[in-house]
């Protein structure tokens, strides 16, 4: 029903996406039928604008809502949620047991992909909506102000670059 705004994960039986109407689909990828929905319950005017992220067992996504979730990829049920990032409009970034994301609001966010405990959050005070890279221990989150900030694993921002136009999307 809802638009769908960003690109699905595919594994290799499965094909994950979110739509417009806050709910994340669950397809068999050889039939093209519905396994399960998750319906994140947020309000109407919020959406799944992030690509989701699907790795052992787990898929995660963020939202317009401000949250990011992990949901069990087997059963579609709720394995934890993160409540305290800004509206979250692109895709995280799963890297070495820990889930990047940045928000609109302006802020990079690490958090424990097994638990949903936040390890570290940094503000840029730009709104970031094009999606980050993770490479070589570094989070590159993108800027709408024309920078490219890179933060150390340990959630220190070690550089920044600027350039001439603001980032828009990935």
């Amino acid at each position: 029903r809802g638009r769908v705004r960003s690109a699905p994960a595919v594994t290799g039986d499965a094909v994950y996406f979110g739509n417009e109407d806050n709910v994340l689909h669950k397809l068999d990828r050889s039939e093209g039928t519905k396994v399960w929905t998750f319906d994140t319950d947020a309000e109407a005017k919020e959406r799944i604008g992030s690509a989701p992220v699907a790795h052992d067992g787990t898929v995660y996504f963020g939202g317009t809502d401000g949250r990011l979730y992990a949901i069990d990829t087997r059963l579609g049920e709720t394995e934890w949620t993160f409540e305290d990032v800004g509206p979250v409009a692109v895709s995280p970034v799963l890297a070495a047991g820990t889930l990047y994301a940045v928000d609109t609001d302006g802020r990079a966010w690490s958090v424990d992909a097994a638990t949903g405990s936040r390890n570290w959050s940094f503000n840029v005070g730009s709104s970031m909506i094009a999606a980050p890279v993770y490479a070589a221990r570094q989070l590159y989150a993108p800027r709408t102000d024309g920078v490219l900030s890179v933060f150390s694993a340990s959630g220190g921002q070690t550089t920044t670059f600027t350039t001439r136009r603001a980032f828009r999307s990935t």
